[in-house]
């Protein structure tokens, strides 16, 4: 049988006793109906995973006594996705697949072709959305640490982000010289274990915004020879870096 997991953001060691926060109560009571002495794991988005038990559960709250603390250690790969505003919904999608497929840190930007104008409280409340989706996604598939969700910026402030050393890719349509199949076979970069990709809008880049990216050391690419929906897109390059250098590569 399955050990529930739930997300604990806090330092915790073997013998402490917790108690169970916000959503995780009625997801414990509610949801899983668990009882004294059931079994648990908690994460606490630092790299760690705590086997734990239920000691007491009622009006109260969930009491959990830990049992071991154990490092997880993440996949050697690092990667950044920048990816532009889009409409309503697709981001949420994006954001809880690209945890999944193994991202690191997301940095939502605005492009000179995105659709969607947010005022700084719909900024902060996305941003808030998107933190709590990126939670759940790493609790559900077993990731051990949480995926940084950054503040909205502008195009310009993201492409100055990446740290040194990171092989920096803007994804577009329009590029017949390299394809993202090339880059991962390219021998000027066959060791590259941190990557930062961008992806644009439903309407894709502006040339100049191509241009600007090249010339801050970017890396233009395609994904092949068809057009994608932004969603089918992201989650092409995230499986095939996954393929290439990641959690699904060859041993």
């Amino acid at each position: 049988m399955t050990v529930p997991r739930f997300y604990n953001p806090a330092p915790m060691v073997s013998g402490q006793v917790v108690s169970l926060e916000g959503d995780n109560i009625h997801y414990a009571q509610r949801v899983l109906r668990m009882r004294q002495g059931d079994p648990l794991e908690l994460i606490d988005g630092l790299g760690f995973e705590y086997r734990a038990v239920i000691r007491a559960i009622g009006m109260q709250g969930v009491s959990i006594e830990i049992l071991e603390k154990t490092p997880v250690q993440e996949p050697p790969i690092r990667l950044t996705l920048a990816q532009s505003l889009l409409k309503a919904g697709k981001l949420d999608f994006i954001v809880q697949r690209s945890v999944e497929l193994g991202v690191n840190s997301f940095i939502p930007f605005v492009s000179s072709r995105s659709i969607v104008r947010l005022s700084p409280d719909a900024v902060y409340q996305r941003v808030e959305r998107w933190r709590k989706i990126a939670s759940e996604a790493a609790r559900q598939c077993g990731r051990t640490t949480i995926p940084v969700i950054e503040p909205v910026i502008s195009f310009r402030d993201m492409l100055a982000r990446p740290r040194e050393g990171a092989l920096k890719v803007i994804f577009w349509e329009a590029e017949a010289e390299r394809t993202i199949r090339r880059i991962f076979h390219d021998a000027d970069h066959p060791c590259a274990d941190h990557f930062f990709f961008v992806v644009g809008p439903e309407g894709g880049f502006s040339g100049e915004e191509v241009c600007e990216a090249r010339e801050a050391g970017f890396l233009s690419a395609s994904i092949g020879e068809r057009v994608l929906k932004v969603e089918t897109a992201v989650m092409s390059i995230l499986t095939i870096l996954q393929y290439e250098r990641g959690i699904f590569s060859r041993k």
